[in-house]
């Protein structure tokens, strides 16, 4: 009894955690988790939900989040709030009665508010592969009024407009559906079974050719001009470059000559100077010779002289003195 009642206890338990378990995994499962590029309508009991005013929505609409959906009771939808692209291509007459067709791309979504999510979802939650198919047949309609208002030359002078207008006119039709236009751009505009705008462009072309053949002559008459007044202030310049260059050779001509003239003379001047220097070395050269010489030879000539002189006179003198000695002598003899 123990084992059986043991074993009961033991698949009580189990039993347990797989109902708990499998209670999770459903209730896992029924938690829906709505990315930021979809929206998730919620319909059945419970998902009334309150609006401005006091109106009651008969769908719950999440975005970017996460809900609960309760099963049997409730249902979920998705709708995409990527961006669509569809190309639109529109035939009409203009208001000159020329076929004009225009070819554009479009870029489209779903709005992404609560609102916009119900009103598309009201429309086309299970046909969401007709949403290009809407755009273009309500896009068609406004471009055709646009062309038939104004002649196609307006439509190809200005694309950006065009696709302004046509957006223009179809946002409050398309915010009804809950859609809306990112984007239009105008690919071509055509005159099929005409050659008008073909006719036009060669017109202009030839007017542009004109244009530019007359702006090139005068841009070319400018230019001879400009190598003409280029070429005279070149001659000038080398004209008035040549004088310059005349009037510093003469300058430093004279400047050379000028200090030739005063080399010579500053040379004139100093052999002057050293003839005088020399004249007077020579001169007191003669002074010292002189001197020498009176020194050397003329005073001991004169001493010489002299000597011999007194000698002579002193000879004489004796001489003298002797003879009268001697008739002193005679004539003291004689005297006596």
């Amino acid at each position: 009894m123990d084992f059986i009642t043991g074993n009961t206890s033991v698949v009580a338990v189990v039993v347990a955690v797989v109902i708990v378990l499998a209670l999770l995994s459903f209730v896992a499962s029924r938690v829906r988790r709505v990315p930021p590029n979809e929206a998730l309508i919620v319909v059945g009991r419970g998902a009334e939900r309150s609006e401005g005013g006091g109106i009651s929505s008969p769908q719950k609409v999440i975005i970017g989040g996460r809900t609960f959906v309760w099963p049997i009771f409730q249902e979920g939808f998705t709708l995409s709030l990527e961006q669509y692209q569809t190309p639109v291509e529109v035939q009409a007459i203009d208001a000159n009665y020329i076929r004009t067709a225009v070819k554009a791309t479009v870029n489209f979504k779903v709005t992404g508010t609560e609102d916009g999510v119900r009103r598309a979802a009201q429309r086309y939650l299970l046909q969401q592969q007709q949403l290009p198919v809407i755009v273009q047949q309500s896009l068609e309609g406004s471009i055709r009024g646009l062309i038939g208002g104004q002649p196609v030359d307006d439509l190809v002078k200005n694309f950006s407009r065009l696709a302004a207008d046509a957006v223009n006119e179809t946002k409050g039709e398309l915010a009804e559906l809950g859609l809306q236009i990112e984007t239009m751009n105008i690919r071509e505009i055509e005159t099929p079974g005409s050659t008008y705008l073909a006719d036009r462009g060669r017109a202009e072309a030839a007017v542009a050719k004109q244009n530019a053949d007359v702006a090139e002559a005068e841009a070319e008459r400018i230019a001879a001009l400009a190598r003409i007044g280029n070429t005279q202030q070149t001659a000038e310049r080398q004209l008035q470059l040549d004088v310059r260059q005349a009037q510093i050779k003469a300058e430093t001509d004279r400047a050379n000559a000028e200090a030739s003239a005063a080399g010579e003379l500053a040379r004139a001047t100093q052999d002057k100077l050293v003839a005088e220097q020399e004249s007077i070395a020579v001169a007191e050269q003669a002074k010292v010779n002189q001197e020498r010489l009176n020194i050397d030879v003329r005073q001991p000539a004169e001493a010489a002289a002299y000597a011999s002189v007194q000698n002579a006179e002193a000879e004489r003198d004796a001489a003298n003195a002797a003879v009268e000695a001697e008739a002193f002598r005679r004539t003291q003899l004689a005297d006596a």
